[in-house]
């Protein structure tokens, strides 16, 4: 009884495409005094010929202001890796500056600061963490967060407490440890509006006979944070 029944055929078509983006809230890093810390002119004769010479330390806070409370962590990405020496075999272990700040001890907590004209590798620069001095203000003023740092080398999906000191950047693998001021309650990022960790960095150059050094030589550390938001 159909037979006559006429058939649908297909025809030109026409698309149609749903967009659209998912952002963050936009949070900006700055650090305080500027992003450049300079030894000035170190003269050649300070470096020691069988111990690396440890430079004075300097402190610089890393501050992150965002538009709405937010949870983040901060990733410190050395620059110049390729620059870095190894620790007792390509630079004696630096020795605690007057300061009594800790030094570096392992090979997960250093940069590199460049090389001299022979491509010898200038030496190493770290970072450590004044736990009592963290600090996340939420957008009500309220101060959110322990005295206390947390890291995280998945990603952010699983974070613990650290108290290593100097930082270890690249515990996870190269670059990949994340850090994170920690809230009040549990082991999570705080959620706040301002985030500012407090550092102190320190540096130890090479000895003598790992040098080469016939002209100026401008020390080249350079490190860059990351945020990554949770």
């Amino acid at each position: 009884m159909f037979s006559g029944a006429s058939q649908l055929a297909a025809a030109n078509s026409a698309d149609l495409f749903i967009k659209g983006r998912l952002v963050p809230p936009a949070c900006t890093p700055a650090l305080d005094g500027g992003a450049t810390i300079d030894y000035g002119d170190i003269p050649v004769s300070n470096l020691k010929n069988n111990a690396a010479y440890t430079l004075e330390d300097h402190n610089v806070s890393l501050t992150v202001t965002c538009e709405k409370d937010t949870a983040l962590g901060i990733r410190i990405t050395d620059a110049r890796s390729e620059s870095k020496p190894t620790l007792l075999t390509e630079i004696p272990m630096p020795a605690i500056h007057s300061s009594g700040h800790a030094v570096a001890t392992a090979d997960t907590q250093t940069m590199g600061l460049g090389s001299d004209g022979a491509k010898g590798k200038l030496g190493v620069w770290w970072m450590s963490m004044e736990f009592d001095k963290l600090n996340a203000t939420n957008s009500e003023g309220i101060k959110v967060n322990d005295k206390a740092l947390l890291f995280s080398a998945d990603n952010g999906q699983n974070w613990a407490n650290t108290t290593t000191t100097p930082m270890a950047p690249h515990f996870g693998g190269a670059n990949l440890t994340t850090f994170a001021i920690k809230a009040t309650s549990g082991f999570t990022p705080a959620v706040a509006t301002v985030h500012t960790f407090p550092l102190v960095v320190g540096a130890a150059l090479n000895t003598k006979g790992g040098l080469s050094v016939k002209d100026d030589t401008k020390l080249d550390g350079k490190g860059t944070f990351t945020i990554y938001y949770q």
